[in-house]
């Protein structure tokens, strides 16, 4: 019973890294679309072109949520490796 127990925290731990590193390539795509002007940037002066704007909305996505995983892939860039530290992998070894 113990075995599985780690295992099951083991899998969710990796879920979650998967999630957050998700998040960041999110961050990444999200800022290099606003650099090609795909994607409209905040204020008037977005580069998009004004009769064809596409927002965070139109694709599903909240400011905040954007925002959120901006702030993972930089945490991660300037600390390499924290997210598999905060979620502890690589403490727990179950065969």
């Amino acid at each position: 019973m113990l075995r599985w127990v780690l295992r099951r925290c083991q899998r969710h731990r990796h879920a979650l890294v998967i999630r957050a590193r998700a998040e960041m390539r999110l961050a990444e795509e999200y800022d290099a679309a606003q650099e090609r002007g795909e994607v409209a940037k905040r204020g008037w002066e977005s580069g998009v072109d004004k009769t064809n704007i596409t927002t965070s909305a139109d694709i599903g996505l909240r400011r905040d949520e954007i925002h959120e995983a901006r702030q993972l892939r930089d945490v991660e860039r300037d600390h390499p490796g924290v997210i598999n530290r905060a979620y502890g992998l690589g403490c727990v070894v179950v065969d």
